[in-house]
């Protein structure tokens, strides 16, 4: 019912609460607590939906507008001289719903009850409704809660005789920037620390499924035995997706002489073999077909070994080492 209520106030459709209230629930502000402008995180990291609606209630029975603890709705944080901020009193059992938007900027100022009264508190109580992704929502860039920082306070300006308390709020603007700043570099620098493990990873995903393909085709999928260092294991097994038709497959590769012994490596595509043994440098071994094998189609290719592995402190049962393999047309 209650749902179905913020349905017809908000005009959205299908709203659905988070059990988990993930950043919800209850609040409770101090003295000096506040909440830089921002805009909300737009995709929950659990379930995958869009945030639609903020619903706040407030639950301090005390509470005098001068007493800070507002709720502030901003046009633009990035243009504080140019800002237009409108404020709520979070006077008692006055709720506020708040559609969430990519530019829907909004703080809360900070708390400040008079002398002898900085015991009380700002609470609240916050949940936060979502909608399933619509077909054009579903490429939408995630992203976390983006914060501005607050400008210097509209009383401080030109010809006006600064006293203490305006020192103060000039030197908690600058520590909250510096710290604002600071926690950008940390991310940068955590971000960067993660793009560079999956750049590694992605380099040997590449290098683990590229045998050097030469011709008018592709590798469409590595099912078996070749590492990233290129080493092939006793069996290969890859599917070649041909764009032109071929009339053989010719494979050149290396044996290491620090492997042990002579290695038979056969190949076999398209119902056609070969087989040749091979003791160590560089070798090609070349299979033909009976007549041109048509394009536009995938070809299973395997190259199996007999042998005996290496030793050493490579354990891998390995073979040979692929340079490339090239489409005969």
């Amino acid at each position: 019912a209650f749902l179905s209520l913020l349905e017809a106030i908000s005009g959205i459709r299908d709203l659905r609460h988070d059990p988990g209230y993930f950043g919800g629930g209850t609040h409770e502000s101090f003295a000096g607590a506040g909440l830089d402008p921002h805009c909300d995180f737009n995709i929950h990291p659990v379930s995958g939906r869009r945030r639609r609606l903020n619903a706040l209630i407030y639950l301090n029975k005390e509470w005098e507008p001068g007493w800070g603890g507002a709720l502030c709705l901003h046009t633009n944080p990035w243009d504080p001289e140019h800002d237009h901020v409108s404020e709520i009193v979070p006077a008692f059992n006055r709720a506020v719903i708040l559609e969430t938007t990519d530019s829907r900027w909004h703080s809360v100022s900070p708390v400040d009850p008079p002398a002898g009264r900085r015991q009380l508190s700002r609470k609240s109580f916050a949940f936060y409704l979502y909608t399933d992704l619509a077909p054009g929502e579903r490429n939408a860039v995630e992203h976390s809660t983006i914060f501005a920082q607050r400008g210097l306070p509209r009383h401080i300006k030109a010809g006006r005789l600064l006293n203490e308390r305006d020192q103060r709020d000039i030197a908690a603007g600058i520590h909250r920037r510096d710290r604002h700043i600071r926690q950008l570099y940390e991310r940068e620098a955590r971000f960067s620390a993660e793009i560079e493990a999956m750049e590694r990873e992605i380099a040997a995903l590449r290098h683990a499924t590229d045998i050097g393909l030469i011709g008018y085709g592709g590798v469409e999928a590595i099912e078996e035995g070749l590492y990233a260092d290129r080493f092939m294991g006793r069996r290969l097994g890859c599917t070649l997706r041909l764009i032109r038709p071929i009339t053989g497959l010719r494979i050149v590769a290396y044996r290491p002489d620090t492997l042990d012994g002579p290695t038979t490596i056969t190949l076999a595509i398209a119902g056609a073999t070969a087989s040749k043994v091979v003791s160590s440098g560089l070798f090609d071994l070349v299979v033909f077909f009976p007549g041109p094998v048509g394009g536009h189609q995938g070809l299973s290719l395997t190259a199996s070994a007999v042998g005996r592995p290496a030793g050493g402190i490579d354990r891998r049962d390995l073979s040979i080492v692929v340079d490339r393999i090239e489409l005969l047309h």
